[in-house]
């Protein structure tokens, strides 16, 4: 996709960046940044790990 990863850690980084973008939309939406992050955050943990066990 573009992006360069050094390893499991990169790839368990960049997925939670990506939740914690995704949680600060949901906060928004729902009003609740705390929440939305949170939920984010499990989101992109959940993304980094499935990510890092696929083989490239």
């Amino acid at each position: 996709m573009g992006i360069e990863t050094d390893g499991d850690e990169s790839k368990l980084g960049v997925g939670i960046a990506v939740g914690v973008g995704m949680g600060v939309s949901i906060g928004v939406a729902m009003d609740n940044i705390g929440a939305g992050i949170a939920i984010g955050v499990g989101i992109g943990v959940a993304l980094g790990v499935a990510w890092s066990e696929l083989d490239d």
